[in-house]
């Protein structure tokens, strides 16, 4: 670095910023001094690299830089009726304060706000890293220049463009959940959904679920997606297939079924009820759900790390080979009985 900085006439340091693409190196000298470093075969060294990544555990290193927190809802506040939204946003806040960082929300549909009008306000706040919240839409296009900021997006909502993201892992979930229940003996596994949760997860739930069915065809039922979880064909469907288990999508879901389950008469013997995706903050609930737990703050650190990586090392535009970070979770017992009762 030190022979880069001398061959093009600036200090160490300013090649250090202009080979991290950093806002305050006008573009033009970084792309020079990029250009010289580039001939003249420079190269980090892994064992200072190693070192400086080793002080960051214990210092922060973001210096007050703030995140955006970009959300495309069609009022400001409309993501906050996603209660896990909500408690993801307030660890993904925990995680970059210990980093140095600060995040900061930011509404793109508000009156008068186009993509480009956006991209120069966090350009202008000096913002380089953005996260995206899950969009309303189940399968979204976002039309954002991405070229002067790092950036990762939550969930599976995004199509284009095709950026890094972390997403639970909601194959993993279904298949944990199952070996729970087989574990246990149920044999009569059911799984009920609805279209809309069904595509906003790209249906991994469905797809592990109808692997299990496949591999085992005697344990489980053919899943159901409902159009609504007060569907009129539920209870028709429940006393036709008589299934000693359900799996839900989510919590909403779990407590819509679970209430129709409540209103069937006890001779009926219905079935069980699980989440194959219930929120971590339910712990203290009399009606406690049981299932699979996402781990949000797993999956709030995951992010927050590998945005605040990209924004250091300027990497920045849409990645040519995106990554994915997707988080498991925890097995809720709760007050399932851990043998399944014979009907």
């Amino acid at each position: 670095m030190k022979d880069v900085a001398r061959e093009c006439g600036v200090h160490q340091t300013t090649v250090s910023l202009a080979l991290r693409k950093h806002p305050s190196i006008p573009p033009h000298t970084r792309e020079r001094i990029k250009a010289v470093a580039d001939r003249m075969g420079y190269r980090p060294n892994p064992l200072v690299s190693a070192l400086i990544s080793e002080r960051k555990k214990n210092k922060p290193v973001g210096d007050g830089s703030t995140l955006a927190f970009l959300t495309h809802y069609p009022t400001a506040n409309g993501w906050q009726h996603a209660e896990n939204y909500v408690l993801l946003r307030r660890m993904m806040e925990q995680r970059a304060s210990r980093l140095g960082y600060k995040i900061e929300d930011f509404w793109i549909r508000e009156k008068g706000m186009t993509p480009q009008r956006m991209g120069q306000i966090l350009r202008s706040r000096g913002i380089r890293g953005i996260i995206l919240c899950p969009f309303p839409k189940s399968e979204f296009h976002f039309d954002f220049d991405f070229s002067d900021f790092a950036a990762i997006a939550i969930g599976l909502t995004l199509v284009e463009p095709r950026l890094d993201r972390a997403t639970i892992d909601y194959a993993a979930l279904m298949q944990q959940c199952i070996d729970q229940l087989l574990l246990s003996g149920y044999s009569r596994i059911g799984f009920v959904s609805n279209t809309v949760m069904d595509n906003r997860v790209r249906h991994l739930s469905l797809g592990a679920f109808q692997a299990a069915r496949y591999h085992q065809p005697g344990k489980f039922l053919n899943p159901v997606l409902f159009k609504q979880p007060h569907d009129s064909q539920f209870a028709k469907w429940v006393d036709s297939k008589r299934p000693d288990v359900l799996i839900t999508s989510n919590t909403p879901e779990y407590h819509a079924f679970k209430k129709l389950l409540q209103a069937m008469e006890p001779e009926n013997h219905p079935p069980e009820i699980v989440s194959v995706d219930s929120r971590p903050d339910l712990h203290a609930e009399p009606g406690m759900v049981h299932g699979m737990v996402q781990d949000m703050e797993a999956l709030a650190e995951a992010a927050i790390d590998f945005l605040t990586s990209r924004v250091e090392r300027g990497m920045t535009g849409i990645p040519p080979r995106p990554q994915a970070i997707t988080i498991a979770g925890q097995w809720r017992q709760g007050n399932l009985p851990r043998t399944a009762k014979v009907r």
